[in-house]
């Protein structure tokens, strides 16, 4: 069981390159924080117009 996790950690650029490919498509998973914020302010007019 040992020797297969040492194969799978491999060198630790590929550990690097694997840790930066996960990190990318985490970022790329999230919305960027602005278009967050546009979502809200689209939600809080809908239920402005609604109100009025």
């Amino acid at each position: 069981k040992a020797a297969r996790i040492k194969e799978r950690e491999g060198t630790s650029e590929e550990r690097a390159a694997d840790a930066a490919a996960r990190a990318e498509a985490a970022a790329a998973e999230a919305p960027p924080p602005q278009a967050e914020a546009k979502v809200k302010v689209k939600k809080e007019r809908k239920k402005e117009k609604k109100k009025s």
